[in-house]
This record gives structure tokens, C-alpha cells and sequence, in this order.
């Protein structure tokens, strides 16, 4: 990446991506990982959370962290479905069990091409960082609104089920 000081969202730089055009002779891909050479403990937070904008609508392949040249054992991601617009959008990517990551080297990692058009564009991420946001959990469904509920029947009856909730 290269450091933008003209277009940032907060502060004085963002960092650009730039993704090639399709047929591009360097290639037409990009990608990163950045990786940390000493580990560092990242239990504490629930979240890694940025800014980003984009030169026009586009979907990043594959953005997440974790990765580190080894295992890859606590790789996080979202695949094909972070869309970029083109005003600053604050994103979050959830950390699934922030327990297990006491020694992390997979900071942040981007893989991306053109989009379907064949035609390269720029994004830019700004404020990266880990957080504890504390709204982040696990999706916990339930029916009857989460009472515990017994009811008698017989083969061949409908039972109504309400207060499904998600």
C-alpha cells in the first residue's frame, strides 16, 4: 500500500490500495499480510474495525486477520461480501472467540482483483485497529420467546409456534 495524505478519514494519512486492471502485464491482483515479528495478545478485544472508502462501488475478495505465514489457526475473514462505496463507511470484522488469541501475528491481510468489469480501482483504509466494542455476540435463536414451555399433543395435531426471535 501507499500512504495518502490527501484522502484520509481522520488524521493525517490513510493507506491507498491500488487493485489492477484486468490484463494488467504486473499482474492483475493484490494482496497483503501484515504481520507482526513479535506476537501480540489480542483476548482483550472483540473486533477488528476500520474506515474505508473506495473510488467506486466495489467487493473486496477476501479482508480479514490472522493470517501469518504459519497456521493460519485463528483466521478470520469476510469473503466476497464487503461491499466499498465511495464515502467513509466505518467496517467491523468480529473475532469469534477472542480467548484463544493470546499470541497473534496475522494483524490485517487483503486479497483483491478487478472488479467483474475487468477495470482496477483504488480503496483506502483508515483507523485500523483492534477494539472492544462490546455489542458483538454470538446470534442466539429461540421459540416462545425463550420460555421453557411443555405441551401435550397427539399425532396429526398443529401446534402454533410464536415468539420466534434471532
Amino acid at each position: 500500500f501507499s500512504v495518502d495524505t490527501e484522502t484520509k478519514y481522520k488524521g493525517s494519512s490513510a493507506m491507498r490500495f491500488d487493485i489492477p486492471n484486468a490484463g494488467d502485464p504486473a499482474g492483475a491482483y493484490s494482496g497483503a499480510i501484515f504481520r507482526l515479528s513479535s506476537p501480540r495478545d489480542l483476548s482483550d478485544f472483540d473486533a477488528l474495525t476500520f474506515w474505508a472508502k473506495s473510488s467506486e462501488s466495489a467487493s473486496i475478495n477476501d479482508i480479514g486477520f490472522g493470517q501469518d505465514f504459519g497456521e493460519n489457526k485463528f483466521q478470520s475473514e469476510i469473503s466476497g461480501s464487503l461491499r466499498l462505496t465511495t464515502y467513509w463507511k466505518k467496517y467491523i470484522i468480529p473475532i469469534p472467540d477472542p480467548s484463544k488469541l493470546i499470541a497473534e501475528t496475522g494483524m490485517m491481510w487483503y486479497a483483491e482483483g478487478p472488479e467483474e468489469n475487468g477495470d482496477g480501482y483504488s480503496f483506502w483504509i483508515d483507523e485500523l485497529k483492534f477494539e472492544k466494542l462490546g455489542t458483538i455476540a454470538q446470534p442466539k435463536p429461540a421459540i416462545l420467546d425463550g420460555e421453557d414451555v411443555v405441551m401435550s399433543s397427539f399425532t396429526g395435531v398443529t401446534i402454533e409456534l410464536t415468539g420466534l426471535t434471532q
